[in-house]
């Protein structure tokens, strides 16, 4: 068995990775969400880049001197922070919400979640489906290509496997990425 800190497939490598942004463009993306009110969801299945996407557009928002509130909506109806509430009623026009998994979102909560961010000046989401209360701002699609050249940037020539374990997941990265490490890290 390796050590875990010998493992290409880490976390803390898998973070190191540039985001791929594909034909949308981070400026493309804000110009979009500008032109939509500064409301807008990242839209697509699991593993597809959504959160990263999420994170660096959050990033370079926190970098221009806006606030930005991260909740993330977990599959189990769980928040982080777990008083999203008080979080949101400190929200002015210079803050920003960024809400991963809005997908997990009750009816109720997806109402006071519409409530709370009157003030807000912005919100960008995470959904795995279109939603009728917030604009789609770019649809992600599982890639193999791109997930293979990640993981060959991580580990040079696993390409192969990397394209095997993409496809065993069901092309969710989460799920391969995983795979991998756990390939790695069963190796002699």
């Amino acid at each position: 068995m390796n050590a875990a800190h010998e493992n290409p497939f880490r976390t803390s490598r898998l973070l190191s990775l540039p985001v791929h942004w594909g034909t949308e463009t981070p400026g493309t993306l804000r110009a979009r969400w500008e032109s939509l009110g500064r409301r807008g969801a990242l839209v697509g299945p699991h593993g597809t880049g959504k959160t990263t996407r999420l994170r660096a557009l959050a990033a370079s928002l926190a970098a221009e001197g806006r606030r930005v509130i991260w909740i993330q909506w977990h599959d189990d109806g769980t928040t982080t922070p777990p008083d999203w509430r008080a979080a949101l009623r400190e929200a002015d026009a210079n803050t920003v919400v960024c809400l991963d998994g809005s997908e997990n979102l009750g009816p109720f909560a997806a109402y006071r979640l519409r409530r709370y961010t009157r003030r807000a000046g912005g919100l960008l989401a995470t959904r795995h489906r279109a939603s009728p209360f917030l604009p789609t701002l770019a649809r992600h699609a599982p890639d193999a290509s791109v997930f293979a050249a990640h993981a060959a940037a991580l580990a040079p020539g696993s390409e192969k496997l990397a394209r095997a374990a993409f496809s065993a997941a069901d092309a969710n990265a989460h799920e391969a990425f995983r795979s991998l490490y756990l390939e790695h890290a069963t190796r002699a």
